[in-house]
């Protein structure tokens, strides 16, 4: 039985990012990447997926504000 998670690396079972992606041709996709093996896959469109990289845009939007203030 395969009790691999989908937020965690196969490999490092370490816990995954989630990145929006945008492509020149207006195109957005999903990103999982791991800190250590860099990326995985796309993911498709779908919840728990879309909250995660949400969740992570929002994250590094308030870091950015805090480097330039």
């Amino acid at each position: 039985m395969n009790d691999s998670s989908p937020e965690k690396c196969p490999r490092c079972k370490r816990e995954c990012i989630f990145k929006w992606k945008d492509f020149s041709n207006g195109m957005r996709h999903i990103a999982q990447s791991c800190p250590i093996h860099g990326q995985i896959k796309y993911v498709p469109k779908i919840e728990p997926y879309i909250s995660l990289a949400n969740a992570n845009q929002k994250k590094n939007n308030t870091v950015q504000k805090k480097l330039f203030e």
